[in-house]
C-alpha cells in the first residue's frame, strides 16, 4: 500500500472530512488585466518595388483565375458538373435533398446555362406550338413550377411543371 491511499484512508474515516471536501471549496480568482493598452508592432515593414511587383502579379492572376473559374463554372458543356459536383452531391446528400438543392440552385440562377442557340434543324412542331427542341423536362422535377426559368437556361425545349396545365383537360 503506498503512502497516497494510507492518507486517503485516514481522511475518510475522520467523520467531518467527507461532508468537508465534497460541500466546501476554494473561492476561484478570475485575475483580469488592470489596464485597457493595446500592444501592436511599432515597427513598419517597407515595401521594396520588388514586392509591389510581387503583389501586382499575385493580385491579377488571382482575379483572372476567378473570372475564368465562373465563367467555365456557368458553361453547361464543362465537365466539373459531371466528375466533381454530382459525385459531391452523391456522397454528401440524400436524394431529396439534393432534389431540392437543384431546384434551390437553378431557382436563384446558380446553375449552369445553355448560351448557344439551338439549331433550326431541331425544331419540332406540336399541337399547334414550335419547341426549339424535342428535348424537355418531366412534370416530376419542378412539382411547384419554382425554377421554369433556371430549367430553360439549361437548354430544355419544353418544361413540365407538376400538374399545371394552360387549359382544362
Amino acid at each position: 500500500m503506498n503512502v497516497f491511499t494510507s492518507v486517503l484512508r485516514q481522511q475518510l474515516q475522520k467523520p467531518s472530512a467527507l461532508p468537508r471536501t465534497l460541500v466546501q471549496r476554494a473561492p476561484t480568482t478570475i485575475v483580469r488585466p488592470t489596464s485597457a493598452i493595446r500592444y501592436y508592432a511599432t515597427v513598419r515593414k517597407e515595401h521594396t518595388s520588388a514586392s509591389r511587383t510581387i503583389n501586382f502579379i499575385l493580385g491579377t492572376s488571382m482575379v483572372v483565375a476567378g473570372v475564368v473559374g465562373i465563367s467555365y463554372g456557368f458553361d453547361s458543356r464543362a465537365s466539373i458538373h459531371k466528375y466533381v459536383f454530382v459525385p459531391l452531391l452523391h456522397w454528401t446528400m440524400d436524394p431529396e435533398t439534393a432534389h431540392q438543392v437543384g431546384i434551390k440552385l437553378l431557382k436563384t440562377g446558380l446553375s449552369p446555362r445553355d448560351t448557344q442557340e439551338d439549331d433550326p434543324s431541331l425544331e419540332v412542331k406540336l399541337w399547334n406550338k414550335t419547341f426549339s427542341n424535342p428535348v424537355g423536362m418531366a412534370a416530376g422535377f419542378d412539382k411547384h413550377a419554382e425554377a421554369i426559368d433556371g430549367l430553360f437556361d439549361l437548354g430544355f425545349g419544353y418544361v413540365e411543371i407538376g400538374s399545371v396545365t394552360p387549359l382544362p383537360q
